[in-house]
């Protein structure tokens, strides 16, 4: 292999013009590749510097969002607790109420208790009501039909009435 490319200085000399023509084909792709090479580089900066662009915008960003997610953390614990407070709050007056109703069942039986004790006085106080009214009549008859008693009769009912008395006492002391 390495005898094919070794030049030989007639081989040159015959084949200078290609030799000569390869070179400036190969410089001038060395050219173009260093052309490329210095794009390529300056696109790499252009890119690294937008790229720290961003970095360091995106890193504003995630700062500005840490602090957000922080602070809406602390809020998050505050209203917890908030929450926690009021449940607490809630479950007292829930156990006030269950007290409330405990007593106001005792209440309300010992309203139907009374109720029912009122029901029976109603009901002796209409037979009374029944007995008053037949008494009136009673009366307004007797005052209609029987005739009025005189003075003497009525002496002679107290008189007698005491004589009746007055025996029964004397006989209860024997």
């Amino acid at each position: 292999m390495k005898k094919e490319f070794k030049l030989g200085f007639w081989d040159w000399n015959l084949n200078k013009k290609r030799y000569i023509n390869l070179y400036f084909e190969k410089q001038d792709k060395v050219q173009e590749l260093i052309l490329q090479n210095k794009e390529l580089e300056n696109d790499l900066t252009s890119a690294t510097s937008e790229f720290l662009a961003k970095k360091e915008k995106y890193k504003s960003t995630i700062e500005d969002l840490q602090k957000q997610l922080i602070d809406k953390s602390n809020r998050v614990l505050v209203l917890d607790q908030a929450v926690s407070d009021r449940n607490k709050e809630i479950q007292e007056l829930h156990y006030e109420l269950s007290n409330i109703n405990l007593r106001l069942d005792k209440k309300i039986k010992a309203f139907n208790k009374i109720r029912g004790s009122i029901g029976g006085y109603q009901k002796e106080l209409n037979k009374l009501r029944e007995e008053f009214s037949l008494a009136k009549k009673k009366i307004s008859f007797l005052k209609d039909k029987v005739p009025r008693k005189t003075l003497e009769e009525i002496k002679a009912y107290d008189y007698g009435r005491r004589e009746v008395l007055k025996r029964s006492k004397t006989n209860s002391n024997d």
